[in-house]
């Protein structure tokens, strides 16, 4: 990467988030020829994997540190730090975790996750609300500006209305959705928020889907990034 140009980097976490949205965010900055979208790719929920003594911002920072080295690039050649992650239904009161007797499959439906171990479910649940209750309210990473923005599932969740479905084929339908890479279709895609979030502000959006079953619905506060 030369050192004329900055770089916005855009954390992700899954095989399917980067097909089908890093395309869509690339797009947004396409006319400022001083910039380059770079992705860090994290191949797991980073967001519930995390020990409890770490802190969260270091946890990214680490990972924003790593691909500078691999990158060969300075701190001060960042422009921005973007992270898109799922909800998973983190914010859930833990009532609404229930026991599945039939399957060893996680069932989520917008009134409860069935799991084989709810304990363990719940654990995980309560650590990534900590997490992102960390993330959402920060506004720097490393000295540079960072925003934090969710999918209450995951972007296939959201915008096909398949919740869950096998990761072979949620990355089939990704790719499918590459060519997408208008404001427009992003207002298609979550058409459903735009009763909620339309006149929301970012911290806002944050603070309604952590009240009561909103982080089980099919929401997204995406195009506010997609707004600035």
């Amino acid at each position: 990467m030369g050192n004329k140009k900055k770089v916005v980097y855009v954390i992700m976490e899954g095989k399917t988030e980067t097909v089908s949205l890093f395309k869509l965010i690339q797009s947004l900055f396409k006319e400022q020829k001083d910039l380059i979208v770079s992705k860090i790719t994290i191949d797991r929920d980073i967001t519930a994997s995390y020990r409890k003594e770490s802190e969260p911002d270091q946890i990214i920072s680490n990972q924003v540190k790593k691909q500078i080295n691999i990158d060969k690039i300075k701190k001060s050649d960042i422009d921005r730090i973007i992270q898109i992650t799922d909800l998973d239904g983190c914010f859930i009161e833990p009532r609404y975790v229930e026991k599945n007797r039939s399957s060893a499959k996680i069932v989520y439906s917008r009134e409860k996750i069935m799991v084989q171990n709810p304990e363990s479910q719940i654990g995980m649940m309560n650590k990534k609300a900590r997490m992102l209750n960390v993330l959402s309210h920060l506004n720097s990473l490393l000295g540079k500006p960072y925003h934090i923005y969710y999918l209450s599932l995951n972007f296939e969740d959201v915008s096909l209305k398949s919740p869950k479905s096998k990761a072979s084929k949620k990355v089939i339908k990704a790719s499918r959705l590459k060519s997408k890479t208008s404001l427009d279709d992003l207002r298609c895609f979550f058409a459903d928020n735009d009763d909620v979030f339309i006149n929301m502000s970012y911290e806002q959006s944050w603070e309604k889907v952590e009240k009561g079953l909103n982080s089980l619905q099919r929401l997204s506060n995406i195009h506010l990034l997609f707004n600035k």
